[in-house]
């Protein structure tokens, strides 16, 4: 967890240089864990709460949620288009299911509401990823 980037994007009008800095120090950061993802031929799934910097206010906005997937070089994946063309926040838990090799039937997942089961708007989520055959 990265958490100076939301703390100061929040006040990104009236610490402007402050938040450019937060970024920079975030990408060096990030620079040096996906370095050692790719020692250790890991997945990193990157991904954030919410868009915030081009809104420019206090609030949350309106923005997409911007996920990442830098996948190792012996990499036994490959990408699922998400839905929509945009990933979701809840399509997060499904890719990392996928990556630790847990199946959905292994799962004994609390029942749908009788209510939602017909609700063609029920999001439920899916695979960033899908393991290569």
């Amino acid at each position: 967890n990265f958490p100076g980037p939301d703390m100061i994007g929040h006040l990104v009008e009236k610490h402007f240089d402050a938040c450019k800095q937060t970024l920079l120090s975030l990408e060096s950061a990030l620079q040096d864990v996906v370095a050692a993802a790719n020692r250790g031929n890991w997945v990193v799934l990157l991904t954030s709460d919410h868009g915030n910097i081009e809104h420019n206010g206090p609030d949350h906005g309106n923005n997409d949620v911007l996920t990442s997937v830098v996948l190792p070089t012996q990499n036994p994946f490959r990408l699922v288009p998400p839905h929509n063309d945009s990933a979701r926040l809840f399509d997060i838990s499904w890719t990392l299911l996928e990556v630790l090799g847990v199946r959905f039937e292994e799962l004994t997942p609390p029942p749908i509401p009788q209510e939602l089961k017909q609700d063609s708007h029920r999001l439920v989520g899916s695979s960033l990823l899908t393991r290569k055959n």
